[in-house]
C-alpha cells in the first residue's frame, strides 16, 4: 500500500541538503520513514516552489529547514508533523473521530485555519495536534502501525 503512493509520487525530482539541526528522534522518525520504503528532502525544489516549513504527499516528505532560521524546536516540531500526514496517507485520511475538536483544540493553540483550504482544516489540525502531543518515539509507533 506504502508503495503506491511513492509511485505516484514519482514526479518530484529532487537534491537534497545536509541536515545540521534535527536532533537523533527526528533522524531515527525519518529513519523509519525510509525503512518503510518513503523519502524525504532537505531544502529541495519544492521548497523553493512552496515557501513552507515542510511538504508531505504520500510517502514524500519534504523539510524546509532554511526557513526555520535556525529554530531546532520548531524544525523538529515540522518533523513530526509532516511525518503524521504520511501517517493519515496511509490511513487514507485523519485517525482521530473528533475532527471538530481537532480543529478548536489547534485554533486555541494559535493556529488561523483560513491559511488552507477548508477541506484541508482536519487533516492539518490533526497533524498539528499530534506533532504537539506526541513525541518522536509515540509517532514512530504510530507509523509503524499504519505503514509497515
Amino acid at each position: 500500500m506504502f508503495n503506491r503512493f511513492l509511485l505516484a509520487l514519482g514526479a518530484f525530482t529532487i537534491t537534497t541538503a545536509p541536515v545540521q539541526a534535527l536532533p537523533t528522534q527526528s533522524f531515527e522518525l525519518l529513519g523509519n520513514l525510509t525503512a518503510a520504503g518513503g523519502r524525504y528532502y532537505v531544502d529541495s525544489a519544492a521548497c523553493k516552489k512552496y515557501p513552507v516549513y515542510g511538504i508531505a504527499r504520500g510517502g514524500v516528505v519534504h523539510i524546509c529547514e532554511k526557513f526555520h532560521n535556525g529554530n531546532v524546536k520548531e524544525l523538529t516540531d515540522t518533523v513530526r508533523h509532516e511525518v503524521w500526514h504520511v501517517i493519515q496517507a496511509c490511513n487514507r485520511g485523519p485517525l482521530m473521530y473528533d475532527l471538530d475538536r481537532e480543529v478548536g483544540e489547534a485554533v486555541r493553540a494559535g493556529w488561523d485555519p483560513t491559511d488552507y483550504p477548508r477541506n484541508q482544516w482536519e487533516i492539518e489540525a490533526e497533524a498539528r495536534n499530534a506533532a504537539a502531543n506526541y513525541s518522536e518515539h509515540e509517532i514512530a509507533s504510530i507509523f509503524k502501525a499504519y505503514c509497515h
